[in-house]
């Protein structure tokens, strides 16, 4: 993949983000940082996943999606969940659940198993991304309010 494509891939995740963050009702000043949020986490789980499994792809995205909605948070003062839940919605793993479904309802109980198993793997590697970058950012703000 070249940066061109690098950079198309930034930018549909951009808008996606966006978009999701006016459905969410997010506040209007916070859209670009969410959709700058989105477009590196999608950019992170791309070029990871080049390399290595998707699980472990999705999980350094979603860690990324969540450091950055942990800094955001801080530098504008609002909820880190304004930024993170629409920044990850690149990440969720719709197409997974939907092909489960799929091989369920064709009979094909194997491939539903395979593809269940890996979808559940990376939805649960979403979710530690989140639980280890929230552990971090917690002792870091603290340090940084008895300092200030």
């Amino acid at each position: 993949m070249n940066f061109i494509d690098l950079g198309i891939q930034f930018i549909y995740a951009f808008f996606a983000t966006f978009a999701f963050a006016v459905f969410f009702n997010s506040p209007k000043e916070s859209l670009i940082h969410t959709g700058i949020i989105g477009g590196f986490a999608w950019l992170s789980y791309i070029v990871i996943s080049k390399s290595m499994h998707v699980v472990v792809s999705a999980f350094v995205a979603s860690f990324l999606a969540s450091a950055l909605s942990e800094i955001s948070s801080t530098l504008f003062k609002k909820p880190a969940t304004v930024y993170l839940l629409p920044g990850l919605i690149t990440l969720v793993p719709g197409a997974g659940t939907y092909y489960t479904l799929t091989y369920f309802i064709d009979g094909d109980v194997k491939s539903a198993y395979l593809k269940g198993t890996e979808t559940l793997s990376i939805a649960v590697a979403i979710a530690f991304g989140i639980l280890i970058a929230s552990l971090f950012s917690k002792p870091i703000r603290l340090a940084r309010k008895k300092k200030g």
